[in-house]
C-alpha cells in the first residue's frame, strides 16, 4: 500500500460554496453487523452476516473563513467531490449539516463545515 500527504486534496460541490480548506476527514463510514446465530445452535460462537445498507459517513471541512462566503447549509444535496492528491477521487451525494465558525487572538479566523453524506461511494 502507497503513502501519500495531503498536500493537492481538493474539493468540489456543486453550488456557490467555495472554500480555502487545511484539513479534510471522512468519518462514520459504518456497516453494521446482524446476528444470525440459530436458538438451535448448540453452544459456541456467535455468528454474523454484513448488513446489506450501510452509512455512507460525513465529512468535515477545516477551511479558511471568508466572511463574504455564504455558509452552505441551504443548499440542496449535490455531489460533493473529494480529490486525495494522487490517490483518486471519492464522490458521494452530500448536504451541509453545521457551519462553525473559530476566531482567537494570533491565529487565522476558521470555520469547520460538516457535510452527511448520502448514497453509494463513487471511487475514481
Amino acid at each position: 500500500m502507497a503513502a501519500y500527504q495531503g498536500s493537492n486534496t481538493s474539493i468540489t460541490f456543486p453550488t456557490s460554496f467555495a472554500a480555502v480548506c487545511t484539513g479534510i476527514s471522512w468519518g462514520g463510514v459504518t456497516r453494521e453487523a446482524i446476528n444470525d446465530t440459530l436458538i438451535t445452535d448448540s453452544a459456541g460462537p456467535i455468528t454474523y452476516i454484513p448488513d446489506s445498507w450501510y452509512d455512507s459517513g460525513e465529512v468535515t471541512f477545516e477551511c479558511q473563513f471568508d466572511g463574504d462566503e455564504v455558509p452552505p447549509l441551504q443548499d440542496v444535496a449535490g455531489n460533493l467531490a473529494i480529490n486525495w492528491g494522487n490517490s483518486g477521487t471519492w464522490t458521494v451525494t452530500a448536504h451541509a449539516t453545521s457551519y462553525d465558525i473559530s476566531a482567537e487572538i494570533g491565529s487565522m479566523i476558521t470555520a469547520t463545515v460538516t457535510f452527511k453524506c448520502s448514497g453509494t461511494i463513487a471511487i475514481s
